[in-house]
């Protein structure tokens, strides 16, 4: 008992908030420079938090005398009672009085705003302690995942100190402007270029906090590119570049930026037979990549927590990070998940790293083996793409017999061809929160917020659903017969709410097809995290054995294309076409 009232005693100095609230009271003060400074959380009693959002509105709508004014709003809004009285207000502005009796008052009034971040430093820490302790009572977590979330609430400790330091450096308006003139200066450029022209023009760079994905058949390319682009980044824009390599060696990337940059063939530089001749424009190379910041993680740690880390240990504000590959990286926690499980989760936590570091994050793929089968091996979307996202509720029909056909359409816009194909359903994911849309004439459906259900022409997502939209489906239970447009109908979806979480499973079927569960067309896939999706292909058939397209088959911020590079192994070097010619 007396551990838990130690915990939640709550730290705070009562007086120093009624003085830094009782001087915002007082109408003779540059509010901007103090607000600057200040949020809610700072204040630990109710009527202080109240008071303070009264006098933002007031202060937002540039409005004078706030005593007077926060009083009235707090009376109009029926508030005034969890102050206590006008009286208390008064008192609390009272405070604030001494103050302007100094010469230095803004000093002072630093002074009492350090206590209360430092009392608000100390109440995150017993909270995020308390939270620590919770998590360590619950007998199935992961202890990884409970590393990773106290290292979170550190990281989110140390930037609110790092964030408080530099405000307090900032003592006038004119500073502010400046400072706000220089971010948005920055800001233009804070986008990371390839140094291939077309790729750089589709894309207009790589962009703070975006996820790039290589993907490619193997022996196409992929690593020599992505060192490439390094090469790039760290030589000729002079920007830090942070390479995990979980599978070549940090001298077998040298070798090859050695070979790129110098034009020497890499056989020379593997067998040590380098010629005379060679030396000067060698040496030259690697005096730049000495000098350059790039930094090669060739210890074979495969566990996402460990990239995380080493990635918030870099102090530079722009950057690239590159990881070779995705699928040797590892999980924290593999309980109850299969490897296309374990994917999924590790490209969403690399997407949030690149949103926590802001900076581009570009991981290489390998694509899956279903397009060994084709005939035609040019990689389309869905070779990277995985499954998804349905409730359990839905899979009783689904899982009675593996062997058992489940009903499938193929969309057309002009009609639809329906019929019977073999499911094969994956194994149980994880909980996600699922939402439920229910339709006149139709079975209430649960799907994750990113499914897509066929509407109108189109296919939209359950988040962006609206009340009464068409949503497409069929007329009667189906069978191999071949049915025309005009035996699919639309219903007004008049519910969508957010149901609970439960387990969603992934229904693999083939890739032209959709699947019909209880008369609704769903789509088959679930949206990447990937924000730029990059494929290598190579043409076998092509008379020029160097040439390879460049894929973008996904661009969240702008358009989809191709482009050519030539490609020349042996230097492990890729040119613009128009540099050749």
């Amino acid at each position: 008992m007396i551990i838990s009232t130690f915990i939640f005693k709550l730290s705070s100095n009562t007086l120093a908030e009624e003085i830094v609230i009782g001087h915002l009271l007082n109408s003779q003060i540059n509010y901007r420079q103090i607000l600057e400074q200040l949020h809610i959380h700072l204040f630990n009693l109710e009527k202080h938090r109240i008071i303070f959002l009264g006098l933002l509105n007031i202060y937002k709508e540039h409005l004078e005398n706030p005593l007077h004014r926060v009083s009235k709003q707090l009376w109009t809004k029926n508030l005034l009672y969890k102050i206590g009285n006008i009286k208390n207000i008064l008192k609390i502005h009272g405070k604030s009085q001494t103050l302007l009796l100094y010469y230095k008052k803004n000093t002072y009034l630093q002074y009492f705003i350090d206590i209360l971040y430092y009392h608000y430093i100390k109440r995150l820490f017993k909270q995020y302690g308390h939270y620590i302790l919770q998590l360590s009572y619950i007998y199935t977590i992961h202890l990884k995942d409970i590393q990773l979330r106290s290292t979170r609430y550190l990281d989110k400790i140390t930037y609110i100190l790092s964030t408080n330091q530099n405000q307090r450096n900032q003592h006038t308006f004119s500073h502010l402007i400046l400072k706000k003139y220089i971010q948005t200066t920055v800001q233009q450029s804070d986008n990371i270029f390839s140094g291939f022209k077309h790729l750089d023009e589709i894309t207009k760079g790589f962009k703070p906090g975006e996820l790039i994905i290589i993907a490619g058949r193997p022996s196409m390319g992929k690593t020599s590119l992505a060192i490439n682009i390094a090469y790039y980044i760290t030589i000729k824009s002079n920007l830090p570049v942070y390479l995990f390599s979980l599978e070549m060696t940090q001298q077998e990337i040298l070798e090859k930026m050695l070979a790129l940059g110098s034009g020497i063939n890499i056989n020379y530089l593997q067998e040590r037979s380098i010629q005379q001749n060679h030396w000067i424009n060698l040496q030259k190379i690697l005096h730049l990549i000495v000098k350059s910041k790039l930094k090669i993680d060739d210890t074979g740690e495969t566990s996402i927590s460990y990239i995380r880390k080493q990635c918030l240990a870099l102090k530079f504000k722009k950057k690239a990070l590159i990881v070779d590959y995705l699928q040797l990286i590892t999980t924290d926690n593999k309980l109850g998940q299969n490897r296309t499980q374990e994917i999924g989760n590790i490209t969403r936590d690399l997407k949030r790293l690149a949103k926590e570091v802001k900076s581009p994050l570009i991981v290489l793929s390998q694509l899956n083996r279903n397009i060994e089968t084709r005939t035609n091996k040019r990689p389309i979307l869905s070779d990277l793409r995985e499954s998804g996202c349905l409730s359990y509720n839905l899979f009783p029909k689904i899982l009675t017999s593996l062997s058992k056909k489940v009903n499938t359409v193929n969309v057309n816009t002009s009609r639809y061809n329906i019929e019977n194909l073999l499911c094969r359903p994956s194994y149980k994911a994880d909980q996600q929160l699922t939402y439920q849309t229910s339709s006149y004439g139709l079975y209430n459906i649960y799907y994750t917020h990113n499914h897509k259900i066929f509407t109108i022409n189109t296919w939209t997502k359950i988040d962006q659903l609206k009340r009464y939209i068409h949503h497409i489906t069929t007329t009667e239970k189906l069978s191999s017969t071949y049915y025309h447009y005009s035996h699919i109908v639309s219903y007004f979806i008049y519910q969508i709410k957010k149901y609970d979480d439960e387990f969603v499973y992934d229904v693999m079927i083939q890739e032209s097809c959709n699947l019909i569960l209880d008369t609704c067309i769903i789509h088959n896939s679930i949206e990447q995290d990937a924000d730029l999706i990059l494929m290598l292909y190579k043409n076998d058939s092509d008379f020029h054995q160097e040439m390879l397209d460049i894929i973008i088959a996904k661009h969240r911020n702008g358009p989809t294309g191709h482009f050519q590079l030539l490609f020349y192994p042996q230097k492990c070097l890729f040119t613009n076409i128009e540099s050749t010619l």
